[in-house]
């Protein structure tokens, strides 16, 4: 079964090329009906960067992740993908700065994305729960969640981070 085609049957325009395990550009839930995975086909959406896309297999559809709360899609590329145990919590990093507001680092952040409510926030954060600055940017796939998708841990060039979304929690271990 190919899952890179688009609603209408049409298969991606574009590869997914093969550096889907280097970049983690895919993932599956525990029970295997949603598979995340980034392409960037221009007939799934307009744009050349990498966009990050959930199949979902008993419908037999593909919704776009990568986009705002209020559906922009992401101005930059987005991969290194990770999924929670039933599928309604996808993470990705990405390049853009119009996922959330007051984006302003203009370097990589960490999103969770709510497939059931489409509510995106930026989950690579400091103690104080706000922006990372520069040196502290998140390392490129270096990040887990758990399987309920409220935490997540992720490493920056300095330091490792504990985030109970949840609770609105962020701990630094230095």
């Amino acid at each position: 079964m190919a899952v890179s085609k688009n609603n209408k049957g049409i298969f991606g325009n574009n590869d997914c090329e093969n550096e889907f395990l280097y970049r983690n550009r895919l993932s599956i839930n525990d029970d295997g009906r949603f598979i995340a995975f980034a392409s960037r086909a221009s007939n799934f959406n307009k744009g050349t960067y990498y966009k990050v896309y959930v199949y979902d297999s008993n419908l037999d559809n593909i919704k776009l992740i990568s986009k705002s709360s209020k559906g922009i899609t992401a101005n930059g590329p987005s991969y290194s993908i990770r999924i929670n145990k039933d599928g309604r919590f996808i993470f990705y990093g990405s390049e853009a700065d119009n996922l959330v507001i007051n984006d302003n680092n203009n370097e990589y952040d960490i999103f969770r994305h709510d497939t059931l409510t489409s509510n995106t926030i930026r989950v690579s954060i400091s103690p104080t729960l706000t922006e990372l600055k520069s040196d502290e940017i998140p390392c490129d796939k270096k990040y887990s969640i758990d399987s309920s998708g409220n935490i997540i841990v992720f490493v920056t060039g300095k330091y490792l981070y504990i985030y109970n979304i949840k609770t609105n929690k962020c701990n630094v271990i230095r």
